[in-house]
């Protein structure tokens, strides 16, 4: 089994700094250049199926990247982004000043802490557990494509590579990513940007 990830294209949220969590923005020019480029970059591949979260910006994103396989992408609720509460439709800067005690709180522990009025990363990875093992029985020997969103598609990601959840919190999940997970025995990870595969996930420096 071989699945790739792939986030949705830059929104106009994304351009702004805002949350966006379940709440939804329309792709920006660049976010549909990113969609294509991922499509170029995947035409080769042979999926069996197109899942997507059934989010607009990644609805978009998948249409595209389905275009060269003749595929119809399937939507599922379960692949939506991880609820942000309180802070979506908000920047950083705004929600530091909304939501200041909350946001501290949130901060001690951003894996198992919800956010406000939303839900925690280790919540997100229970939610996508039972839809990794459905395409993990049903897709045993097949190719398939995943589009999905900054946390929830890192949360995918370490539910598919057999790793503990906390790791998600560790690397990062640019538009321009693609996460390939190969399932043939020990699972096997690779990132592929700008052309280029590389094993593992994308640490950016600090």
């Amino acid at each position: 089994m071989k699945v790739f990830i792939c986030r949705h294209g830059e929104t106009e949220w994304n351009l702004l700094g805002k949350f966006q969590g379940v709440a939804d923005s329309v792709l920006t020019e660049k976010g549909i250049e990113q969609a294509e480029q991922t499509a170029k970059t995947l035409a080769g591949a042979k999926p069996a199926a197109i899942y997507t979260s059934d989010l607009k910006r990644a609805v978009a994103t998948a249409e595209i990247i389905a275009r060269p396989h003749n595929l119809k992408p399937i939507p599922v609720h379960e692949l939506h982004e991880i609820n942000a509460g309180k802070l979506e439709g908000h920047t950083k800067e705004e929600s530091d000043k909304l939501f200041s005690k909350e946001k501290a709180a949130w901060a001690l522990d951003k894996f198992n802490n919800p956010f406000p009025g939303g839900e925690s990363h280790a919540q997100l990875v229970e939610r996508l557990k039972p839809f990794a093992e459905k395409i993990k029985r049903e897709h045993a020997d097949d190719e398939i494509i995943l589009v999905m969103h900054r946390s929830s598609g890192r949360a995918m990601a370490t539910i598919l590579a057999g790793i503990p959840g906390e790791e998600m919190m560790n690397f990062e999940f640019l538009h321009d990513i693609i996460y390939k997970i190969e399932l043939n025995g020990k699972p096997k990870v690779s990132m592929i940007r700008d052309g280029k595969t590389e094993e593992g996930f994308f640490y950016p420096e600090k």
